[in-house]
């Protein structure tokens, strides 16, 4: 089996985050800042990037970005690069793969993801069943102004 692991995902555009790199150097990376900051927005993304090769999780872009009335998710792109091991078991870096949400579905096709097993580990694997609420398809709705000017 190929080892493949990430080397850096840049944001373009995906919900608060602008022009964002980040680069995976070490092992481990933390992910810091406050509130708003967009450390959830690139945890749910990098969940969605890799197709399970045997036994990882396959999360999908509607999982944690729902359309919405006011976020169809349209314009949003990701580009990210893997490395993988050569057979001298050096690391050298793959094509940058760019996700999109164009028009009415995000790209690649799922079935052509990066193969990679992964996991998600987030707040909401902790909460029971009774309190998680995924919807699948799109929301809608309106807003009214309660103050009249």
């Amino acid at each position: 089996m190929e080892k493949i692991r990430l080397k850096s995902a840049y944001f373009k555009q995906l919900k608060g985050l602008r022009e964002a790199e980040i680069l995976f150097e070490k092992p481990l990376t933390a992910i810091m800042g406050v509130n708003g900051s967009g450390k959830t927005t690139i945890i749910h993304a990098l969940a969605c990037i890799y197709e399970p090769n045997n036994k990882g999780e396959n999360h999908r872009f509607p999982e944690f970005f729902v359309p919405n009335t006011d976020a169809i998710w349209t314009g949003s792109e990701l580009y990210v690069v893997n490395e993988y091991q050569d057979e001298n078991k050096d690391w050298v870096a793959a094509e940058s793969v760019k996700y999109e949400k164009a028009v009415d579905r995000w790209t690649p096709r799922y079935a052509n993801r990066v193969k990679r097993d992964t996991y998600y580990i987030g707040i909401d694997t902790c909460l029971p069943e009774i309190e998680k609420n995924t919807p699948q398809s799109r929301i809608q709705y309106s807003t009214q102004s309660l103050f009249s000017s």
